[in-house]
């Protein structure tokens, strides 16, 4: 059966037998059932197809022992399959999207399929609870030889690589860890519905249509995880305290879309080279957005006026965003119908870094002397004069404002030392500063900073009795700087001060006090 609209094409039947068949080479489907149910499906080889098997509106069908292969689309598609469809021993290959796709289906069960060499191998979606909790799915399904985690109801449980999970799906879980796996070209790479106090760290995701879905869930964290090349990279939906934390999010279609969610945490991630908006805020109130570096987020085709931004805001309010780095986006930021929301932390914490701002400060306290305004009444008030960073000095920071390139930084706490290497970010660059927020238990004042190992004079921007800020400037080719306590001995800054020619050690140290006589 080859060359037609349809190769075969049942509508309106029960309890048909379709067995035996080399569908082929079809215009549009290889096999297909359009409403009926209990029909069985067996020992078909359906390839070159449009679609290979699709079925709608149909249920308690069986399919077994097909093999669906080198179709330009989906190999097998249920839409809207209920009543207890069996899907079992069928092999669906090299197909030009889905391998296989349940889509808005409830009581199905799959067991011993194989999915491999796919655009996508397997997914599942719908718009309804039940779409997701009716499935039943076991681990003898597999993409690309791995199995397939349909998980219900776990409680206190762990999925790492000795699982050797290809797809991750947790539906009214709690308590969850994924770790340490790798998940790639499935509808999505992790997937949770209405799941709480989970855990996604160190995962890599790659080529999902959605590298991580969140929908109906609150209080997860996804941490330490490369999410890659994904259409979505992340998307959250209808999710309240979410934490998304130092994560690598780039090359995907989407960065982060969040869609009628409150009180998530989007820090400390880099969100970058995605050709759509780096993070999207839809009808979503009361997040915050901080200490991530979104760069580079460009549409492949540039429109005289950007389309996609950074950082997107529609009809979400009350929304925080501060000492983020905006890097050469084809938009920085936009806001729609998105009027009260804060983009700066106040003075003297302050607000983020804009690449394509006037960063002239002339005050020498790391803030520019111009606001920055993204769309009327979306002010940042307080836009930082250099990218800004954070060095962990447990259970502290420190925050870094600074115009050099920083190559490295540490924080040694046997000595209670910040050493930063920092090079010009221009070759053009022959002066830089550096603005230093530091916690009094972490160091505590008076310091000493040197530049090279020869000192160097810093002012005190703001200082209470929890931390200081201070800014001092230097000449410019290559630098590392030190912060370390004035009271070290010299020995110990010896082994910090090792330098090429091309290197310049800051350090800031805490002066020794005189003892009195």
């Amino acid at each position: 059966m080859w060359k037609n609209f349809a190769g075969i094409w049942a509508e309106g039947s029960l309890r048909t037998e379709i067995s035996h068949n080399n569908v082929s080479y079809n215009n549009f489907y290889g096999i297909r059932i359009y409403s009926g149910g209990n029909n069985e499906l067996f020992c078909n080889t359906v390839w070159f197809n449009y679609y290979g098997i699709n079925i709608w509106y149909s249920g308690a069908d069986t399919l077994l022992d097909n093999n669906v292969s080198l179709n330009w689309a989906t190999g097998i598609l249920l839409h809207y399959s209920i009543g207890g469809t069996w899907l079992s021993n069928n092999n669906a290959s090299s197909n030009g999207d889905y391998g296989i796709f349940i889509l808005e289906s409830d009581t199905l069960k799959m067991n011993n399929n194989k999915a491999s060499n796919n655009e996508h191998n397997f997914g599942v979606d719908g718009t309804t609870h039940r779409n997701f909790a009716t499935l039943t799915i076991d681990t003898t399904n597999k993409v690309n030889g791995k199995p397939i985690y349909y998980v219900k109801g776990a409680t206190n449980k762990t999925y790492s690589s000795d699982t050797n999970a290809g797809t991750i799906y947790l539906i009214d879980c709690n308590n969850v860890t994924v770790k340490d796996l790798n998940l790639t070209e499935n509808g999505c790479g992790l997937f949770m519905l209405n799941t709480t106090k989970s855990r996604a760290e160190n995962i890599s995701i790659s080529r999902n249509t959605c590298g991580i879905d969140l929908r109906d869930s609150y209080n997860n964290t996804i941490v330490h995880s490369n999410i890659t090349n994904n259409q979505y990279e992340m998307r959250i939906e209808n999710s309240n305290e979410t934490e998304v934390c130092q994560n690598t999010i780039v090359n995907n279609q989407w960065g982060i879309f969040m869609n009628a969610s409150r009180l998530n945490c989007i820090y400390g991630n880099l969100i970058s080279h995605n050709s759509a908006d780096g993070v999207q805020l839809e009808s979503s109130h009361n997040n915050t957005v901080i200490e991530n570096t979104i760069a580079e987020n460009c549409e492949l085709f540039p429109f005289p006026e950007p389309f996609y931004f950074g950082i997107k805001l529609q009809n979400s309010e009350n929304n925080t965003i501060y000492h983020n780095n905006f890097i050469d986006n084809s938009g920085q930021a936009e806001a729609i119908s998105s009027d009260n929301n804060r983009w700066d932390n106040g003075w003297p914490s302050d607000g983020n870094y804009w690449s394509d701002h006037n960063n002239t400060d002339v005050d020498s306290d790391g803030i520019t002397n111009q606001v920055y305004e993204i769309k009327n009444p979306n002010i940042d008030s307080y836009p930082l004069a250099g990218m800004f960073s954070a060095l962990e000095t447990p259970p502290y920071k420190v925050e870094i404002v600074c115009n050099s390139t920083i190559k490295h930084m540490n924080y040694y706490s046997t000595n209670n030392t910040i050493a930063i290497t920092v090079s010009n970010s221009t070759s053009t660059q022959t002066h830089g500063f550096c603005r230093l927020t530091i916690p009094h238990e972490a160091i505590a004042p008076p310091y000493n900073v040197t530049v090279d190992g020869k000192p160097v004079d810093y002012e005190i921007v703001f200082e209470n009795e929890t931390l200081s800020i201070i800014y001092f400037t230097y000449q410019h080719s290559t630098l590392e700087i030190v912060v370390i306590p004035e009271n070290s001995t010299l020995t110990t800054m010896s082994l910090i001060l090792t330098l090429t020619s091309t290197l310049t050690l800051i350090k800031i140290i805490k002066k020794k006090r005189k003892q009195n006589p």
